[in-house]
């Protein structure tokens, strides 16, 4: 049977009813007893209990699946039994003529293609019955079926499936069938997302035939939530490996107010057998966002097909639509962070302390300092220009100077990493990436300013010690000036450099000291004309004052922009 030019999802369902099923079931298989409906998208399906205890699937499939793509999902199951024949994927019980399948004509005239298979017992779950443990074991299960069905080829592996999330453009022309206008959006921002985050990435990630569907609609548990069943290989296709997990992750999160939270259990699973590649934890989230998006259109598409049957392809859109909300609320870029950091090699699922709790622990381990607000922010993690406290709280970080190109930026993660897998030394040995950056910072600098050579130091308390130091030897003279709020370090000797952390009464007697050039609050303001230059004098009289006591200066330190005085930029 061969039917590359029509569509099984646009084909209806096979014409066969409980009898003509009955008489397929005996004539073909030689089994009989009570033939139960089961739900299917595009098949069908039932249950065949012989009255002995034993149970049967019966599958007829939709006359315009193509017989080599049959082939394959034969094939694969049967790879799947030699090489992992302890997952609980259904066994396939030959016709009477010991062939895998037969043809049986339906009363429309159509063909099916006729399989029968071991029965395997267990419930179709609800995302929410799913505790962190079952979700560990689904990316285990997720994992293993991937292994097994490592090396296993076949010539309709490259079958195009709508299914398939690396096709996800190819459902451009069927988003209009949304008709709510916001969620059609959505949808389209997903697919933008795909084409500019994905598509030039597919190329890199590891690549084999998939099962590619492992839903709550295709296993089964048991009361605890644990597999007992992997029934359907109809959407195995040859794609990208992480997209067994994307589809998992899709699905089985869907309905659940606390996805991300959990999520981490099922991923943490997966990678137990198959550890994530950097490129594919950075593409996970839009991969499970594309996929429910996948889901979403395909609902649509076919609810104005199949109105009939809409009670169960509905299914396959609402779940999809709670989770894009949660992406879309959360902000894509930070579930990206967050699924990219649970994936992280060696990352536990995070679940912070409660804040009280850790207050206490912070005092006892590190004893009390001045924070910042009354009631301490308890941060948890942070993406681009956001940060996040315990509760979910999203804060818009203007203030820490330390990721001056905002919190995990892809290409600094990456550069630390690769670089601490090459060598992770100091600038004792003579290494071409210490040389190499020294040469572009100076290059940086204005031709006549003078500097010639680049100390490298761990820290600002370090590099401004150093500065003091040289500055002290070059001139021969111990004075400083600082602005009156300033902090430069903590070593002894730029703690006397930083008036913010003098200990109330303490004044060193070799540091002076001049207000911050505030034009809005300070001593001098804008609206005088020569209010900066009243501020420049200021260091000319403090620094005559050192003098007459003994102390000429030596070094005048001040931030490029007065960030302890105020935000104040010269």
């Amino acid at each position: 049977m061969k039917t590359e030019t029509v569509d099984p999802l646009r084909s209806p369902p096979p014409a066969f009813g409980l009898p003509e099923a009955e008489q397929v079931a005996g004539r073909v298989f030689g089994v009989a007893g009570l033939l139960t409906p089961l739900p299917s998208e595009r098949d069908l399906n039932f249950r065949v209990d012989d009255g002995r205890g034993t149970s049967f699937l019966l599958k007829l499939q939709n006359p315009a699946d193509d017989a080599d793509v049959v082939e394959m999902q034969t094939e694969a199951m049967l790879h799947v039994a030699r090489n992992e024949p302890s997952l609980p994927v259904m066994r396939i019980v030959p016709t009477l003529s010991g062939e895998h399948w037969a043809e049986v004509p339906g009363e429309d005239g159509r063909i099916s293609l006729a399989r029968l298979f071991t029965f395997l017992e267990g419930h179709n779950p609800a995302a929410e019955e799913l505790d962190p443990q079952a979700l560990h074991a689904w990316g285990v299960t997720v994992a293993r079926l991937g292994r097994a069905l490592r090396g296993f080829f076949h010539p309709a592996a490259g079958y195009p499936i709508l299914w398939d999330v690396r096709r996800a453009s190819a459902l451009r022309p069927m988003v209009p069938h949304i008709r709510d206008e916001r969620r059609r959006a959505l949808v389209e921002h997903v697919l933008d997302r795909f084409e500019a985050n994905v598509t030039p990435a597919l190329g890199k990630l590891r690549a084999q035939v998939i099962h590619n569907d492992m839903s709550l609609d295709n296993v089964l548990v048991d009361v605890r939530g644990r597999i007992t069943g992997i029934t359907d290989f109809g959407d195995m296709t040859h794609t990208a490996l992480v997209c067994d997990l994307a589809v998992a992750l899709s699905d089985v999160l869907d309905g659940r107010p606390d996805s991300l939270d959990v999520a981490g259990a099922m991923i943490e699973g997966f990678q137990s057998v198959t550890p994530l590649e950097e490129e594919e934890r950075r593409l996970l989230a839009d991969l499970v966002a594309t996929r429910s998006a996948i889901a979403i259109v395909i609902s649509a598409w076919r609810l104005g097909l199949y109105p009939e049957n809409s009670a169960y392809v509905s299914t396959f859109g609402d779940g999809a639509w709670r989770l894009l909300e949660l992406f879309e609320a959360e902000g894509f870029d930070q579930v990206g962070g967050r699924l990219r950091e649970t994936s992280r090699p060696g990352a536990l699922p995070y679940r912070p302390a409660p804040s009280d709790d850790l207050l206490v622990r912070r005092r006892g381990a590190m004893g009390r300092a001045p924070l910042s607000y009354r009631r301490p922010v308890h941060v948890v993690r942070a993406e681009g220009t956001w940060m996040y406290d315990a509760e979910g709280r999203r804060y818009l970080d203007a203030y820490n100077n330390v990721p001056v190109v905002g919190h995990g930026h892809p290409r600094v993660v990456e550069a630390i990493a690769e670089q601490t897998r090459h060598l992770n030394t100091n600038t004792r040995y003579v290494h071409e990436a210490a040389v190499e950056l020294a040469e572009r910072l100076l290059a940086s600098m204005p031709r006549t300013a003078g500097f010639d050579r680049v100390l490298f130091a761990n820290s600002g308390s370090e590099a401004n010690d150093v500065a003091w130091r040289i500055a002290r030897f070059v001139t021969g003279r111990p004075g400083a000036i600082v602005s009156e709020f300033a902090y430069h370090g903590v070593t002894e000797a730029t703690a006397d450099l930083s008036p913010e952390e003098w200990p109330r009464g303490y004044a060193p007697a070799h540091v002076a000291l001049v207000p911050g050039p505030d034009g809005y609050r300070g001593r001098y303001r804008r609206e005088d004309a020569r209010w900066a230059s009243r501020y420049g004098a200021e260091v000319g009289v403090v620094a005559a004052a050192l003098e007459d006591r003994g102390t000429p200066l030596a070094a005048m330190f001040v931030d490029l922009a007065f960030t302890s005085d105020g935000i104040l930029c010269p």
